[in-house]
């Protein structure tokens, strides 16, 4: 039982990487936040999982041994920087850029506070920390970040196509300027060709309905496999806490 629900949170893990050349025509917000919610999610369900699969071990080790074989029959088989830094970056952007281009790039930061980006950022650095092994984790992790950088860039510059020229002039002066530590902060690797793709494009926005299915139908549906499999765990547990007293003492 714990294999469908193991393939569910890998599936929803994977599904920010396998949707993002079409999630990326969406509104950079809506896809970080969703992209977000499947990371969150699938780890979570990834988890559980292995928990559930390690509980057979746990109870032997405590002499459950009848508890542990009615557990595992239920479950069954499971296939195989800082401040210093900051100061840092600040010098570095107002020798390189002008004042338009400085007064966009500040913006994109404080978009980055406003919206509390870092929660999102952190997200992905656990997920990529406890299941980075994992096929298209990494690429999962990396697709919500440059969500979350567009979603700034968005929200710096608008529809304005002088702010959006600034930041696209911006962010291209800094890549190539990427080894200078000091402003390397504001080109994060991964990112810089699709946010200069996007600047150069009108702001997304629309219904989109057919893009949207596509990113969200799949990761809907293998929700629906995590509730289900969970669910069906969940009344094996119940029959297993009632035979747990049938189980003759060792």
């Amino acid at each position: 039982m714990t294999l469908p629900l193991l393939l569910s949170g890998l599936g929803l893990l994977a599904t920010p990487a396998c949707a993002r050349p079409m999630a990326r025509r969406l509104p950079p917000s809506e896809w970080a936040k969703a992209g977000a919610a499947m990371l969150a999610t699938g780890a979570v369900v990834v988890e559980a999982s292995l928990a559930l699969q390690a509980a057979p071990f746990v109870l032997r080790a405590a002499g459950l041994e009848g508890v542990a074989e009615l557990c595992e029959h239920a479950l069954g088989p499971v296939a195989p920087g800082g401040v210093p830094l900051g100061i840092a970056a600040a010098h570095g952007l107002i020798a390189a850029l002008s004042h338009e281009e400085l007064a966009v790039v500040l913006r994109h930061e404080v978009a980055h506070v406003h919206h509390r980006h870092q929660r999102y950022l952190l997200l992905a650095r656990v997920v990529e920390g406890s299941l980075g092994l994992l096929p298209l984790v990494r690429r999962a992790t990396a697709a919500v970040r440059c969500a979350v950088e567009r979603w700034a860039d968005e929200a710096a510059a608008g529809g304005d196509s002088a702010d959006r020229a600034s930041l696209h002039a911006a962010l291209l002066r800094l890549a190539e300027l990427a080894a200078m530590p000091e402003v390397a902060a504001f080109t994060t690797p991964g990112t810089v060709a699709e946010r200069l793709e996007a600047l150069t494009a009108d702001p997304t926005c629309g219904r989109a309905v057919a893009r949207r299915a596509l990113v969200y139908v799949p990761a809907g549906l293998l929700l629906v496999a995590a509730v289900v499999a969970l669910g069906g765990i969940l009344e094996h547990v119940t029959v297993l806490h009632m035979l747990a007293g049938l189980c003759p003492p060792h």
